[in-house]
């Protein structure tokens, strides 16, 4: 049998064994709060990363219709503007693509949204181009061509195609390759 002192007694004894202190359990729920908010962060991050991703994969899906459109029809549509918002382009590419891929975001979103443009100013040449103008995290690489010159800034370009101003002198370009590369088997002929 314990003894206690005069001034200690068995209830005091028991007090001070079972429970948590004030501090403990303010440091405990301040850790938890810490956690919380570094996994909120990462849980975030990822799903932005997600929805880039989604972008990307969705441009890659119009590029590939705006082909087969070309290829049926001999030219890509002749128009500018949204993808995904009921415009003009997505009568062209429904009997290709349907339903037409809106941003992740949703359709109307004002910051996040897919555009196409048939004379997109790239480098000094007209190219049709289908992009996101704003990604969530930026993005270092574009589709297939970069545009140096483009106002895409941290966007995603694809290049899918010369545009139609910019036809006429790449055939123009052709044909002098053309000639020049005739020029080339004349010489080698005559024996130069």
């Amino acid at each position: 049998m314990k003894h206690y002192s005069s001034k200690q007694t068995a209830c005091d004894q028991t007090r001070s064994v079972a429970g948590f202190t004030l501090i403990e359990l303010v440091v405990t729920v301040g850790i938890i709060a810490i956690l919380t908010a570094i996994f909120t962060a990462s849980f975030s991050s990822a799903r932005a990363t997600a929805r880039d991703k989604q972008r990307i994969a969705e441009i890659e899906q119009i590029s590939l219709a705006l082909d087969v459109y070309k290829q049926a029809y001999g030219a890509y549509p002749d128009t500018s503007g949204l993808v995904g918002e009921g415009g003009s382009i997505d009568s062209f590419l429904n009997p290709f693509l349907s339903p037409v891929p809106h941003d992740p975001l949703g359709p109307n979103d004002e910051t996040y949204q897919y555009r196409y443009d048939s004379s997109f100013a790239c480098d000094g040449v007209s190219s049709v181009v289908i992009y996101a103008a704003e990604m969530e995290k930026p993005v270092h690489t574009n589709g297939e061509s970069t545009c140096s010159d483009s106002s895409v800034g941290d966007g995603y370009i694809k290049v899918i195609g010369p545009g139609e101003s910019s036809s006429a002198g790449q055939e123009q370009e052709q044909e002098q390759d053309r000639d020049r590369d005739r020029g080339h088997d004349r010489d080698r002929d005559r024996g130069h």
